[in-house]
Protein backbone atom coordinates (compact mmCIF):
# COMPACT_ATOMS: atom_id res chain seq x y z
CA UNK A 1 0.00 0.00 0.00
CA UNK A 2 1.23 2.97 -1.03
CA UNK A 3 1.91 5.77 1.75
CA UNK A 4 0.50 8.87 1.42
CA UNK A 5 1.76 12.35 1.53
CA UNK A 6 -0.14 14.24 4.76
CA UNK A 7 -0.74 17.57 3.54
CA UNK A 8 -0.22 16.74 0.17
CA UNK A 9 -1.91 18.74 -3.01
CA UNK A 10 -2.82 15.53 -5.72
CA UNK A 11 -3.61 15.81 -8.93
CA UNK A 12 -3.42 14.20 -12.78
CA UNK A 13 -1.78 15.28 -15.38
CA UNK A 14 -1.87 14.22 -19.17
CA UNK A 15 0.66 12.13 -20.01
CA UNK A 16 2.65 12.34 -23.79
CA UNK A 17 -0.30 10.16 -25.41
CA UNK A 18 -3.14 11.56 -23.25
CA UNK A 19 -2.74 8.90 -20.42
CA UNK A 20 -3.85 10.46 -16.88
CA UNK A 21 -0.49 10.55 -14.61
CA UNK A 22 -1.36 10.45 -10.79
CA UNK A 23 0.94 12.97 -8.78
CA UNK A 24 1.20 14.57 -5.55
CA UNK A 25 3.52 17.31 -4.16
CA UNK A 26 4.11 18.53 -0.95
CA UNK A 27 6.54 21.12 0.90
CA UNK A 28 7.70 24.15 -0.33
CA UNK A 29 11.04 25.74 -1.88
CA UNK A 30 13.44 25.14 -5.10
CA UNK A 31 14.61 22.77 -6.41
CA UNK A 32 11.92 20.39 -6.41
CA UNK A 33 12.70 16.83 -5.81
CA UNK A 34 10.85 13.87 -8.41
CA UNK A 35 10.47 10.82 -6.19
CA UNK A 36 10.51 8.02 -9.00
CA UNK A 37 9.75 4.45 -7.99
CA UNK A 38 11.12 1.48 -8.73
CA UNK A 39 8.67 -0.99 -10.73
CA UNK A 40 6.28 -2.53 -9.02
CA UNK A 41 7.34 -0.15 -5.49
CA UNK A 42 4.53 1.71 -4.03
CA UNK A 43 6.50 4.54 -2.41
CA UNK A 44 6.92 3.52 0.83
CA UNK A 45 10.86 4.97 1.19
CA UNK A 46 9.60 8.22 -0.30
CA UNK A 47 8.61 8.88 3.66
CA UNK A 48 12.49 9.70 4.63
CA UNK A 49 12.71 12.13 1.86
CA UNK A 50 9.27 13.75 3.41
CA UNK A 51 10.68 14.12 6.39
CA UNK A 52 14.16 15.21 5.49
CA UNK A 53 13.54 17.80 2.75
CA UNK A 54 9.96 18.86 2.65
CA UNK A 55 11.29 21.58 4.97
CA UNK A 56 13.37 23.25 2.34
CA UNK A 57 12.14 21.15 -0.85
CA UNK A 58 9.00 20.20 -3.05
CA UNK A 59 8.59 16.86 -3.24
CA UNK A 60 6.78 15.63 -5.69
CA UNK A 61 5.81 11.70 -6.25
CA UNK A 62 3.88 10.24 -9.11
CA UNK A 63 2.69 7.07 -10.22
CA UNK A 64 3.87 5.60 -13.88
CA UNK A 65 1.35 4.88 -16.19
CA UNK A 66 -0.45 1.64 -15.74
CA UNK A 67 0.62 1.72 -11.75
CA UNK A 68 -1.26 2.77 -8.69
CA UNK A 69 -3.54 5.20 -9.34
CA UNK A 70 -2.41 6.27 -12.92
CA UNK A 71 -4.26 5.02 -15.86
CA UNK A 72 -3.70 2.41 -18.09
CA UNK A 73 -2.79 4.26 -21.35
CA UNK A 74 -5.50 3.06 -24.18
CA UNK A 75 -1.85 1.52 -26.40
CA UNK A 76 -0.83 -1.41 -24.12
CA UNK A 77 2.52 -1.46 -25.67
CA UNK A 78 2.86 2.39 -24.23
CA UNK A 79 4.52 1.25 -21.30
CA UNK A 80 7.99 1.26 -21.99
CA UNK A 81 10.62 2.68 -20.00
CA UNK A 82 10.97 5.83 -23.11
CA UNK A 83 7.36 6.24 -22.48
CA UNK A 84 7.28 6.78 -18.70
CA UNK A 85 10.32 9.09 -19.17
CA UNK A 86 8.39 11.01 -21.82
CA UNK A 87 5.27 11.67 -18.77
CA UNK A 88 7.79 13.52 -17.28
CA UNK A 89 8.16 16.16 -20.02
Amino acid sequence: MAVPLHGAEEGFAEGQDGTRIYWSAVGRGAPALVCCDGIGCDGFAWKYVVRDFAPRHRIVRWHYRGHGRSAVPRDLARVSFDDICGDLD
